[in-house]
């Protein structure tokens, strides 16, 4: 298993944050490394797990530790004259509060996340709320 589907499965793991999210084929709208075309957006929350960026300094939990930077985004349509984002904004707090624990793969792979975010994510669409979290992860075998 790598990170992101680690990262997939912590997120699809957590019911009350699925509950929130837009479906897609039977399950929770997170998708990595970038939404399907025939995805379309919604008033509720997608998931987007983007291709990581490998850090080159060393571990605060130890040099034998690997180190990865991942960009998580959470987009969402707002209603008809509405800038109401709070559904885009709770996901991504919650989201941000899930990563800072540890958590295991199914691999075995223990991960521990720094986590910076929100912030508001990059749209080309007036209708379109996004906020972005990135996780330091750090793994060990």
């Amino acid at each position: 298993m790598n990170y992101r589907e680690a990262i997939c499965s912590r997120i699809l793991g957590e019911a009350p944050i699925v509950a929130l999210l837009d479906e897609y084929a039977g399950a929770g709208a997170v998708f990595s490394p970038r939404k399907p075309e025939d995805y379309e957006y919604t008033d509720k929350p997608a998931v987007i797990i983007r291709p990581p960026t490998d850090m080159e300094d060393v571990s605060p939990f130890g040099a034998d530790l690997a180190r990865t930077l991942i960009t998580v985004s959470i987009y969402a349509l707002l209603a008809p004259n509405s800038t109401d984002d709070s559904k885009v904004s709770d996901v991504a707090r919650r989201l941000r509060t899930l990563f800072r624990v540890p958590f295991e793969g199914a691999d075995g792979t223990t991960y521990q996340g720094i986590v910076s975010g929100p912030i508001p994510a990059p749209v080309d669409n007036p209708r379109m709320a996004g906020e972005l979290i990135q996780l330091r992860l750090h793994m060990e075998a």
